[in-house]
This record gives structure tokens, sequence and C-alpha cells, in this order.
């Protein structure tokens, strides 16, 4: 009996592989890179896992695919490399676990959601969210031909974490404004124009990484037979505001910055806030900003 883990050498797969490495499952790991500390598991290629797959004409004792592994640069423009790994595998993944009635998780995104998190017109999204748009219409498509199929789709909020360091640019905000902090001692905050041109600074919905695999066991061990759902802590935080907290943790000062060119104004996410309204209990974070950045501060100095 084994468990699949897509994305397993990934900031959030190398905290799935060490939170489930001690089940009674064996662990099937894939992902382009392999790393250079070998987690448990058998490792495969994105290719030979899916080549494995298609020739499968029963589980062979697969339980449960967690499909984590993506080209995660939201703003990627390489729509070659976001169209095989995050849609054509992601597709293929699903089709053959579906047609295998293999229970399916799929990580999506809160980018789906579009520039004012509340719509999902994809007219306006970079192509890495409308990747996973894509994906997330062919799995609803796949669950309809097999309604027995169970299959979850989890849109991720912003999560955050320690082990960031080697994430350059696609690292979380708390950590880049932190590490801006303590290296330059200064914070930038955007300044970004919506579709009517107005000056706003962004909110987010950010998730703590290890309460993010909390939540992720609870569903494995309660799995619910299908649907689309978000998981974020359910807050969204004004980046002005996580920024003043960083500010006290660093005396650092905050300033307020135009947008990289680099970075188009129209489709940049401006909020997001998970709803969490189908968790059974409240959320609690496990850990608060201040405590995030406190410790954050001392693993930098250490680096």
């Amino acid at each position: 009996m084994s468990i699949v883990i897509t994305g397993a050498n990934g900031f959030i797969g190398r905290r799935l592989v060490q939170a489930l490495s001690n089940s009674a499952q064996d662990l099937l790991l894939v992902d382009l890179s392999l790393p250079k500390d070998f987690l448990n598991g058998l490792w495969y290629s994105p290719e030979s896992f899916l080549e494995f797959l298609e020739d499968s004409v029963e589980t062979n004792g697969v339980t449960l695919i967690l499909h984590f592994g993506a080209i995660s640069d939201a703003q990627s423009s390489n729509h070659e490399l976001l169209n095989k790994y995050n849609t054509e595998f992601t597709n293929s993944l699903a089709k053959n676990s579906s047609r295998l009635n293999i229970p399916f998780v799929f990580a999506s995104s809160m980018s789906v959601y579009g520039q004012d998190g509340n719509s999902l017109d994809t007219s306006t999204l970079l192509p890495y969210a409308k990747s996973k748009r894509e994906s997330e219409n062919f799995i609803q498509d796949l669950s309809l031909i097999y309604p027995e199929w169970p299959c979850l789709t989890l849109r991720l909020s912003n999560v955050f974490g320690y082990d960031e360091f080697s994430k350059m640019h696609m690292a979380s905000i708390p950590f880049r404004f932190t590490l801006d902090a303590v290296n330059t001692g200064s914070i930038g905050v955007w300044n970004v124009k919506d579709a009517s041109g107005k000056l706003r600074i962004a909110s987010r919905d950010f998730l703590f990484v290890d309460d993010l695999i909390v939540q992720i066991r609870k569903l494995i061990e309660h799995f619910p037979n299908k649907g689309i759902l978000d998981l974020g802590s359910g807050k969204s935080t004004s980046l002005q505001d996580l920024a003043r907290v960083v500010a006290k943790g660093t005396k650092a000062n905050i300033l307020t910055v135009d947008i990289p060119k680099t970075i188009r104004q129209d489709t940049y996410q401006l909020f997001t806030c998970a709803n969490i309204a189908w968790m059974k209990e409240p959320f609690n974070p496990s850990i608060s900003f201040e405590q995030y950045v406190h410790s954050l501060i001392g693993k930098i100095e250490k680096t």
C-alpha cells in the first residue's frame, strides 16, 4: 500500500513527505529533481511515474495521490513548461487516477480568483493561474464521468515558512519582507493600480506551512468524496500591516514603492481571503506573524 506525493522535493512537498514518512504506507515520490539528502521513499520523474500509471490495469497498491507538483512561479510566462507540467501532466494524472478509482488531491491556487479575489473569469489571469484553472475544470468534468471517484481540489492561499532561502523571488511575502528588513534595513510595499486606475496595497490570506500540513492530514483521514475547497486562514492581512509587524521586530523602515515594471498591474492579485466555512473546527494559527518574524530573524542571522 502506498501514497503518491508529486512535487515531493518542493517547499510543501518535503513537509508532506516528513509528515507522512511514519505512516504505515510506503511513499512514492515524484519530482523533476531528486533531493540531495534523498528523503525516504521511491523516487520517480514525472514522466516515469506517468508511464507506470498508464501501464497499470489496477491500483498496484496506490491508495492516494497527493498532486502538489507544479511550475509554481506565479509570474512565469513560459507557456510550454506551464502547459507540460501544470496542465498536461495534471490532466494525465487525474485521468489515470479516475480510471483506476484512486483518491486524488489536486493542489490548485487562490490565484484562480483573479485580481480582486472574487472572480473565476480567466481572461485576466496570468498563465500560471490559467493553467491551474484549466486543470480544475478538467478534473470537474472527470468527476461527472466517474461519479464514484474521490477527488478533491484545494485552492491554497499564500503559504509561508522558514525553509524558503532557495525560493528566490518565489519566496512568500512574510519571508521576503523579513529577509529584506534584516539585510537592507528597509521593506518595500508595492503600490498597485487596480482596473479602475486607483492605487491600492494588496491584502492576502497567509497560511503557515505547518498549519497547512495539519489541515491536509485531517482531510486525508476524513476524505470527502469530491469538491473544491479553499485552504487558508480565513483572514486577509494588508501588506502594509504585515510590513509594520516586520518593521517592529527588525527596526526597519517601510517604503511605499512602485510595482516593478516586469509585473503586470492589471493581473497582480490585490485580495485573497479563503472561505473556510467547510472546516468543522474554528481555525487557530499555530504561530503569529510576530513569532514567525522573531524566529526567522535568528535563522537569517545564522546563514
